[in-house]
């Protein structure tokens, strides 16, 4: 079981990270930006990771368990900004509509720009700045987690979650439906 668990929720955050700005990009209907998208989301998302460089062996080492539920959050946190990032340049094209270069071409050229701004914010936040992502998410949830894994802060954490879904409390979030009457 240990195989298909970790393969499977052990990857969680790298789906995660590729899945959130694919689905965003379809639904702000820029078709052509889905799968650059994701795979930037992704890339990001293993440079914040932290991983260790052997230089005379060549080999990338990461730790196995910041891609699962752990590092969930760090990849929602990266895939709303890549997918931020890439409506803003979603609609600029370097190309006019009708240039003689191809379709995938001018996609091409197009997104190298928000990739390269992409790329270039994670190394400066990961080698200049010298900040760990997952060790920061971890830090923040740390209080959360310890505190639920007591019987009294499971008890309370589920009575907040009974007292939100029984009295029907709406959502900020404009996107949110009403559960249908039971």
């Amino acid at each position: 079981m240990a195989p298909i668990s970790s393969f499977t929720f052990g990857l969680l955050s790298i789906f995660v990270a590729f899945l959130v700005p694919f689905n965003f990009m379809e639904f702000k209907k820029l078709k052509k930006q889905r799968i650059i998208a994701g795979l930037t989301s992704i890339a990001l998302f293993l440079m914040l990771l932290g991983p260790k460089f052997g230089v005379k062996t060549g080999t990338v080492t990461f730790k196995f368990d910041e891609f699962g539920a752990g590092g969930m959050f760090v990849a929602i946190i990266v895939a709303i900004f890549v997918s931020l990032v890439m409506q803003v340049f979603g609609t600029f094209s370097f190309f006019s509509e009708d240039s003689v270069i191809p379709d995938f071409v001018t996609a091409w050229f197009d997104s190298l720009l928000p990739i390269g701004l992409v790329i270039t914010a994670g190394w400066l936040v990961v080698d200049l700045l010298h900040f760990d992502a997952y060790a920061a998410v971890e830090a923040v949830f740390r209080p959360l987690a310890s505190g639920a894994d007591t019987w009294w802060g499971f008890t309370l954490l589920y009575f907040y979650l009974l007292l939100v879904l029984s009295t029907r409390w709406e959502f900020p979030v404009g996107c949110w439906r009403r559960l249908p009457s039971l």
